[in-house]
């Protein structure tokens, strides 16, 4: 297999990883192809709702949104795409996605080259694949997702780059974000303590609301404006963990902080208390502290990037599963008391 040469390659596409988290990581990658083909037009494929996240980055100079319902929902929405794709004649199609779905979509688009990993059976449609380490039953070892996305650059040949992973906030948008910060009765000089008690991937990763709300009510005593986020869906578990606190909170009147304006919420926050969930990642990337509560998934692909962060976890012989529901008594997520989280956030506030 010929590595790629940057110097033959005018059009480059990359297919974008579908959450948030896994996004926020991947940008050590974005930030590599684009140093490794400075001269070409690099166009990025990605979700619609995660483009908020690209505001201010320099890596790409054209972006294809999808979604997985509406106009681009099944055969003939993927066959759109696909004519929208093979009307850019791109000569390498980068996969930073594992589905058999998106190794055909490089495929059918005509990319003369495409690099991916070599899973889910979809080797045969590559032309620069790897095959990650795999461990029993099948399943692939873990590690960090910053390295995972590098390793796959390096092994079609790039220059392999920094994985600090990193985010933009420009001007603009800072200002609006300044502006709803100050709406909400949040000052320049205030500490803000951000609450993230959601995860999208399932029951198994939330944290106890009255947990959540003890701390927040401990920080809130202590001088901290604690404001409380929520995602799609997660409008009654943020509810649920107002009321419950004794102390008050920053109330965005219900309304949920959108993705570009999280970022700002994110890039201004003195500490963010989070499941581990996409926001956890957008901090990170931002270099905010962080204080993650994890239970059923593996610390190993998220064990990067973590000089500002503090993870805790309970050692029990169930996880990590990475079940979306726990079929016994959460005891990963249970064992973790609010002292304990309340301890890892003082050393950061202090």
């Amino acid at each position: 297999m010929a590595t790629l040469d940057p110097k033959r390659i005018e059009r480059v596409l990359v297919q974008a990883p579908n959450w948030l988290g896994d996004f926020a990581m991947a940008t050590p990658a974005f930030r590599c192809i684009r140093e490794n083909f400075p001269n070409a037009t690099v166009t990025l494929l990605t979700r619609r709702y995660l483009i908020p996240l690209l505001d201010g980055a320099p890596w790409f100079d054209d972006v294809i949104p999808y979604d997985s319902s509406g106009a681009d929902r099944g055969w003939r929405g993927y066959r759109t795409i696909v004519r929208k794709l093979r009307a850019r004649r791109f000569d390498v199609s980068i996969l930073l996605t594992n589905s058999f779905r998106t190794a055909l979509l490089a495929r059918m688009s005509g990319a003369r080259h495409r690099v991916g990993y070599d899973l889910e059976g979809r080797g045969w449609l590559l032309t620069h694949r790897l095959r990650p380490p795999m461990a029993q039953r099948g399943k692939r070892v873990p590690k960090p997702m910053p390295e995972y996305y590098l390793d796959l650059l390096e092994h079609a040949g790039l220059r392999r780059g920094s994985d600090r992973m990193e985010l933009f906030v420009p001007t603009e948008l800072r200002e609006r974000g300044e502006a709803w910060l100050a709406d909400h009765g949040i000052a320049p000089g205030d500490r803000l303590v951000a609450l993230n008690p959601g995860a999208s991937f399932g029951a198994s990763k939330l944290w106890n609301p009255e947990s959540f709300a003890r701390v927040g009510d401990s920080l809130a005593s202590e001088g901290a404006k604690v404001l409380v986020l929520f995602g799609p869906g997660e409008e009654e578990l943020a509810k649920d963990i107002r009321k419950r606190m004794k102390e008050p909170t920053v109330d965005p009147e219900g309304d949920m902080v959108s993705l570009d304006l999280l970022k700002c919420v994110l890039e201004r926050c003195d500490l963010l208390v989070t499941t581990d969930a996409g926001p956890r990642h957008v901090a990170v990337a931002f270099g905010r502290p962080v204080v993650c509560v994890m239970g059923p998934t593996d610390p190993r692909y998220s064990a990067t990037n973590l000089e500002h962060s503090t993870v805790l976890r309970e050692e029990v012989d169930c996880a990590p599963c990475h079940l979306k529901t726990c079929p016994i008594d959460h005891r990963c997520m249970e064992r973790i008391t609010p002292a304990r989280v309340l301890e890892a956030c003082r050393r950061w506030l202090a």
